[in-house]
């Protein structure tokens, strides 16, 4: 008998013997397991967060130290109300800000540049300027000019302009030079939009892009002591009807709404990539110690006790975990800088260097997540053999018989998991009422859960086919399945993980296809003859460019110009929301509209014309109105109701798209022209463009779009998401390709008998080879039916998410193509992952004896 001193640091050697000798390769392929699956699912944690925190950096610098905020949409609030807010009693300081986005074109670069009133900023946002490395306490002389301007370190970096140097910027009223007179230090103001900001002075700023005696927002700065509920309900009463008083961070800005859709999208990738991760390194784990059971049963022998084999297993699998966890931490902060520039650009806000590789920081949900991944799945996975280890005492038991298994599964067959998870999923998917979140996660696990408990009757239906499946393929026909029975738990495990991920990937390509043909669709039909003319290049992120009055008057004139439709867009508050504004010619959608098209739309547009307003689905269900009802906008001229005419389609976020001629905006609103211009020709398009260019070129320069360059733009746009998808989905499936290998291994391992006795019996090399690959062929294929049957189901609940969170309400579509790939992703990563495992097969030989390694 070992003394028990002594049996924990044997049994460590043990451990430590059998992982660097001839288990090398098992362990080596087990760490690795553990590994991509805590980096996968820590670097979509660390890589969210970092665009996450940019955004709240942004919030943050941008309000100071302001607790209300008085805002009007992007219309603008008339500046003679900023005297009114600060002569309030309460209010320490009232600062205007005016946000302008403007376009560098020699960098290809955004800027947002902030107007605000400098005497105001002492107690308000914190500004630390700087002249030639020197600080600069009086803002005002570095501000002085009526062209001056502070960059960020950032856009001077990017730009190579510094101080005293000229900027070129493109502004709504055309190109313009700005005169650097500082920088800003990178703190406060100058971490907003990840450093890609500028400051002017407020008055100089309304110049620049024709916003005179208009500010976007009020920041107020309660007075020491103030009553911040009083103070609120006093400046409500002094900007009623102008302007709406509201906590700042309340705002629903673009900006909010797509940092919410990536937020969601992202955290919901990174759960079920955590989720599969997790469910892998427990069938590896689960296998890694199956495999060993003989030499358990050893030391079982030699007089270790059963609660020693449990330490012993519990060492070897936290020894395990901790190397692959520490190991996959630091990939996953490697992976977490390569999806960083893909996560910061879904917005126009952000661009590729707006968030930086020191943005990604270790917090400790990141800890948490690769503790609970790489650990706690690593040593879950360890319980069930470890309780099996622990009731064998000899060698001739290490491994369950065959009859064995089959009392197992006769026992627990007692009890129809599969019926009952049936009927949880038919409940899940027919139910009405639940929040689509709780639905699409409960259509998850239902359906995984159901997947699992269908591999051993699945396996057992292989069974009774032999005979056919002998004769299909000769010499291995009949041995298929036979492997995966063998690690039973291991290959259920692995097959949940893989429809899981493949049932999630596939719902949210049918989603992200659903949302681009609908996208697709509306383009098409969207008056296909007709040409986008706008002052700024198409799908640009800079500043928008208003069109000349004199610009517009001119393109009329030419000769083959049949109509002419302004549009035009901004941004107005209902019930204290941003909601777009789209001002258009309705009398000239009725005339180009085809006669097929539907008579109810139609009648909105002739109601339009009437002065009446239409609205999106979004808006419509997100403030609970439809056709027949009113709603109150703040106008320059006061509170004007309107009638809501009916539905109008439109994709703008939760809070809609309000629709109205543009008659009727310009009789309660200014603008200093339309933002763009649709161009119906009677003829050739090209020599009227040409026209057009030379009418206008010594005026403003112009872009020219049609609809095929809009549908191809629409199309780059649909698939943006795909490639954060697909590189998601092709990193899970490396993952799970090394957890099969690790599976396969095991298979191998403990059939390596059966293997010698085939070889002896006349077996081929070739034959063992397929064998193996069958087996993993069956795991791929059982895999994608399950996963792709799943992912049909997930995409109504998917649907609902996009249309009840985020506004956008959409018609289903299939994507074979996409759907045809992500298969063939699945099947290859199966097969790649059982080619070692079958080359160890093929090295069979009828005197080997001893184990794979």
């Amino acid at each position: 008998m070992i003394g028990g001193d002594w049996r924990l640091p044997l049994g460590a050697l043990l451990g430590l013997n059998s992982a660097l000798g001839r288990n090398a390769v098992f362990a080596a392929v087990t760490i690795v397991s553990i590994a991509a699956s805590v980096a996968l699912s820590t670097s979509l944690e660390m890589s969210s967060r970092a665009v996450q925190q940019l955004a709240d950096r942004t919030a943050e610098a941008l309000a100071g130290a302001a607790q209300l905020e008085i805002v009007d949409g992007a219309l603008g609030i008339p500046e003679r109300l900023v005297e009114e807010v600060r002569a309030a009693p309460g209010v320490a300081a009232a600062s205007p800000m005016l946000t302008a986005n403007l376009q560098i074109d020699a960098a290809k670069l955004s800027i947002h540049v902030l107007g605000i009133d400098l005497l105001e900023e002492g107690v308000g946002r914190e500004l630390d300027l700087r002249a030639r490395g020197a600080q600069v306490p009086d803002a005002l002389k570095l501000l002085a000019r009526a062209d001056a301007v502070v960059i960020s370190e950032l856009v001077s970096a990017k730009t190579g302009v510094g101080f005293d140097e000229s900027l070129q910027v493109r502004t709504p009223l055309g190109l313009r030079a700005l005169h650097v007179e500082g920088l800003l230090a990178d703190r406060g103001v100058a971490r907003a939009f990840g450093g890609q900001i500028a400051v002017m002075d407020l008055y100089a700023l309304q110049a620049l892009v024709g916003r005179a005696d208009s500010v976007d927002r009020i920041d107020v700065v309660p007075a020491p002591g103030a009553d911040l509920g009083a103070l609120r309900a006093e400046l409500e009463k002094r900007v009623a009807g102008a302007a709406t008083v509201r906590r700042p961070g309340l705002r629903q800005s673009s900006l909010d709404q797509t940092m919410g859709a990536l937020r969601a999208a992202v955290w919901m990738i990174a759960a079920i990539g955590s989720l599969v991760a997790g469910l892998l390194s427990y069938a590896a784990m689960s296998t890694a110690v199956e495999r060993r059971l003989d030499e358990f049963a050893v030391l079982r022998s030699t007089g270790f006790s059963a609660r020693g084999i449990a330490r012993f297993i519990a060492f070897d699998s936290l020894a395990f975990a901790t190397l692959g966890t520490a190991l996959g931490f630091a990939a996953g902060r490697v992976l977490a800088r390569l999806f960083l520039p893909t996560l910061s650009q879904v917005s126009e806000y952000f661009q590729a260097g707006s968030t930086r590789a020191a943005d990604v920081s270790v917090s400790g949900p990141t800890v948490g997540l690769a503790l609970a991944v790489g650990v706690l799945g690593a040593l879950c996975g360890a319980l069930g053999p470890a309780r099996l280890a622990t009731r064998r005492y000899v060698l001739d038991a290490t491994r369950e018989s065959r009859a064995d298994t089959r009392a197992t599964g006769a026992t627990r067959a007692c009890v129809p998991w599969p019926i009952v998870l049936a009927l949880g999923l038919a409940a899940a998917t027919a139910v009405r009422g639940v929040p689509p979140r709780v639905r699409l996660l409960s259509l998850l696990a239902l359906g995984t859960l159901l997947t699992a408990s269908l591999v051993t009757p699945a396996l057992s239906g292989i069974g009774s086919a032999r005979e056919l499946l002998g004769r299909v393929a000769p010499g291995v026909g009949h041995l298929a399945g036979t492997g995966l029975a063998v690690r039973m738990r291991g290959t259920a495990l692995a097959v949940a993980a893989i429809t899981c991920l493949v049932a999630f990937v596939s719902g949210a390509i049918l989603l992200s296809a659903s949302f681009g043909e609908t996208l697709l669709n509306v383009i098409r039909t969207r008056y296909p003859e007709a040409i986008d003319i706008s002052a700024s290049a198409a799908f640009d992120d800079g500043a928008e460019e208003v069109l000349l009055p004199a610009v517009v008057d001119a393109i009329r004139r030419i000769p083959g110009v049949a109509d002419l439709s302004e549009q035009f867009q901004a941004t107005v508050l209902v019930r204290g929301e941003e909601v777009l504004l789209g001002a258009f010619e309705s009398r000239i959608s009725l005339r180009r509209r085809a006669a097929s098209d539907r008579p109810d739309e139609r009648a909105v547009l002739t109601a339009l014309g009437r002065g009446e307003v239409a609205v999106s689905g979004a808006f419509a269900r997100h403030f609970g109105l439809s056709a027949g009802d009113e709603i109150e906008l703040a106008t320059p001229k006061g509170t004007q109701r309107f009638k809501i005419a009916g539905e109008l389609f439109g994709m703008a976020g939760p809070s809609g798209i309000l629709y109205m001629d543009l008659g009727t905006f310009d009789a309660h609103w200014s603008r200093a022209g339309p933002g763009a211009l649709l161009l119906f020709t009677s003829g050739d398009p090209a020599p009227v463009i040409d026209a057009i260019r030379s009418a206008t070129y010594a005026q403003q320069s112009l872009f020219f779009t049609s609809n095929d360059e809009l549908l191809a733009r629409a199309k780059t746009f649909a698939a943006r998401f795909d490639g954060l998808l697909f590189g998601v989905a092709t990193l899970a499936l490396l993952l799970g390709g090394v957890s099969i290998a690790n599976l396969l291994l095991g298979i191998v391992a403990a059939r390596r008998r059966e293997f010698v006795l085939l070889r002896t019996a006349g077996a081929a090399p070739n034959q063992l080879a397929a064998v193996v690959l069958a087996d993993a062929g069956l795991i791929a294929g059982f895999s994608v039916l399950a996963g792709a049957s799943l992912g049909l189901l997930l995409l109504r609940p998917m649907l609902e998410i996009m249309g009840d969170e985020f506004g956008l309400y959409v018609d289903a579509h299939l994507d074979l193509r996409r759907l045809a790939l992500l298969f063939a992703l699945v099947v290859a990563s199966v097969l790649l992952s059982a080619l070692y495992p079958a080359l160890l097969a093929r090295r069979t030989t009828t005197l080997e004896v001893s184990s794979f390694g």
